[in-house]
């Protein structure tokens, strides 16, 4: 069945005139009629349209024949043109509509040679090149738009594949608490002293099954390599739980050894990094740019004069500690030469009650800095901010650096990698 039988049918089935369906696809009454007779065909976005209509696939809308997609089930999804199609469908679907369009213009047969054939042949020619340059454009046209639904199916496609990624992540994380030893497991910081490098933890682990002698042990693993072992507790809930002090840094892992009837079982405890990431819940972020005037007065005389602001921002949990000094140092070749005592603000962090978001602390505010620097034969100048904290940790920012350049010019470096390096006084 062609596209005008299938689109007269199909209208027909909907209860639909010619009239109501040219309103929906905003053409006339005629058009219709040669859709439906094949003396004309619709454009690429108007089949579309009249899929979505009918909630067919273009496929039987034109009469491709196969084991193509399934009808649409929406007409929004079907108006897309895409969503009930397959990949492998679009070359039938476009040789079909390029069959359609070819059968208007077949050759009429010949008729009897007259004088005036030559000049009948010559116009002849010159409005079939100019209806076939313009049916090539229309063609293009629709070719084009053809592209772009390809390229939004292969959005869609991506899309599906993310959320089969979630799922796939999802259902991994089901059958790992279905295959796991234990129906609940945690950890608690119930003390943080950070001016004194310590946490006190609370770890716990609840089995799924329960005899009596069972034994538990935690094992806490490091990014620097060592780790700590925990005795786990029975308690009336039948619950062990264990308690210990560690140094202010992140866990890598934790593991909860089981031995029930003599066998010892081995399970990863798998925690958010949230949970197990010290440094970042503790201690602040801290970064710092130079503004203003930071000149070379003269080569010749190895000069540089500093005129200017320190932007610090300082942001973190409502538990980080607050900053209460500072200097900047002049670094000539690494050894520091000079050092400008600066005057540190302190930092409110608002209202506790409302410091529950993850960065509920932040500020940013200015340190001014004026002075000159002799540099002299020194290849590399470096200005560094130095701000200590309430607990004494010590923060060290290169904010603007000067160096020597092929041409043996000293010159500034715009990419400086400001690479934050902290120093714990229990260190």
């Amino acid at each position: 069945m062609r596209l005008g039988e299938n689109l007269q049918e199909l209208r027909r089935e909907k209860g639909i005139s010619q009239e109501q369906l040219a309103e929906k696809l905003e053409v006339s009454r005629q058009a219709i009629s040669k859709w439906e007779s094949g003396i004309s065909v619709p454009e690429i976005d108007k089949l579309i349209t009249l899929s979505g209509i009918f909630g067919v696939s273009l496929n039987a809308l034109l009469g491709v024949e196969g084991d193509g997609a399934a009808e649409s089930k929406s007409e929004g999804a079907a108006a897309s043109g895409m969503s009930d199609g397959q990949m492998e469908q679009l070359t039938a679907v476009m040789k079909e509509y390029i069959a359609e369009l070819s059968r208007q213009t077949a050759k009429p047969p010949k008729a009897k040679r007259s004088r005036w054939a030559p000049a009948l042949a010559g116009g002849l020619a010159a409005i079939i090149t100019f209806s076939l340059t313009g049916w090539l454009s229309s063609l293009q046209d629709n070719m084009n738009m053809l592209r772009s639904q390809v390229g939004g199916l292969n959005s869609s496609i991506s899309s599906v594949g993310s959320r089969m990624d979630g799922l796939t992540r999802e259902m991994a994380g089901l059958l790992e608490e279905q295959g796991s030893l234990f129906a609940d497991y945690g950890l608690d910081v119930t003390e943080a002293d950070i001016g004194g490098n310590r946490l006190t933890l609370k770890l716990y682990a609840t089995p799924k099954t329960y005899q009596p002698g069972d034994r538990l042990t935690f094992v806490l693993d490091f990014y620097e390599g060592d780790s700590v072992i925990v005795e786990g507790e029975l308690t009336a809930a039948l619950s062990f739980e264990g308690r210990t002090d560690i140094p202010l840094k992140d866990i890598k892992t934790i593991t909860a050894k089981i031995t029930q009837g003599g066998e010892v079982q081995t399970q990863q405890l798998h925690m958010p990094t949230s949970e197990v990431n010290f440094l970042e819940m503790y201690l602040p972020v801290v970064d710092a740019r130079f503004s203003g005037t930071n000149a070379i007065k003269s080569h010749s005389q190895g000069k540089i004069e500093l005129d200017g602001k320190i932007e610090l921002q300082w942001f973190g949990k409502e538990t980080v500690a607050q900053p209460v000094s500072g200097k900047a140092e002049i670094m000539l070749d690494g050894e520091a030469v000079k050092e400008i005592i600066l005057e540190v603000p302190a930092i409110d962090f608002g209202d506790p009650e409302d410091a529950k978001a993850a960065f509920g602390g932040e500020a940013t505010y200015y340190i001014y800095l004026a002075s000159d620097i002799d540099y002299g034969d020194a290849r590399e100048v470096i200005v560094v901010l130095t701000i200590v904290d309430e607990y004494g940790i010590v923060y060290k920012v290169p904010v603007i650096r000067w160096s020597i350049n092929k041409n043996g010019v000293m010159e500034q470096d715009h990419l400086l990698w400001r690479k934050v390096t902290r120093t714990f006084p229990f260190e």
